[in-house]
């Protein structure tokens, strides 16, 4: 479409209304890990970290699409992986300053995920500077990867009196 149809005031609501409805109506969130690799110890053949630093947990809104969980059997046993998908809004990402890398991690309920695909979602109106969000792939991580305490209800018998929002807030 043509910009002269279509221009940044008309991108700025779009954008806010996206992000109303991903904040006021959707309502998940996810806590957003970003691995500091400048202070986690890599190895030099490998390549891997096995202590990973981490930033402070970032709350933020998305929308979430759960897989059902894979079950895999080897010789030590069956253990049971979930997978997720993501849809982050990339103002909301912009506002709080982070940067969205593959093998940073996420946390929903409590499960922590490993950023296994990071890309756009799409373009508004064919105008390429403008993108609508970011889609993750994330794939469970395994215990003693991320030792972090989950925040928020993780489950349905979860008690914390402060789980349960009773007020809208916008």
């Amino acid at each position: 479409m043509a910009r002269l149809f279509v221009t940044p005031r008309e991108i700025d609501l779009i954008s806010d209304l996206t992000k109303e409805i991903t904040k006021d109506i959707i309502g998940q969130k996810i806590y957003y890990y970003h691995v500091r690799v400048e202070e986690s110890e890599v190895h030099d053949v490998y390549e891997e970290a096995e202590r990973k630093v981490f930033d402070p947990a970032v709350e933020i809104d998305a929308r979430l699409e759960w897989q059902a969980k894979d079950i895999r059997t080897d010789k030590f046993g069956h253990e049971g992986i979930y997978s997720i998908t993501c849809y982050m809004h990339y103002r909301d990402v912009i506002d709080k300053g982070l940067h969205v890398n593959v093998g940073d991690y996420f946390s929903f309920g409590d499960n922590f995920f490993e950023i296994t695909s990071s890309r756009y979602d799409s373009i508004i109106f064919g105008q390429i500077e403008h993108v609508t969000g970011y889609v993750l792939q994330g794939k469970m991580a395994r215990k003693g990867l991320i030792d972090e305490i989950p925040f928020g209800p993780t489950e349905e018998i979860y008690t914390d009196a402060d789980a349960v929002q009773e007020e809208f807030t916008q």
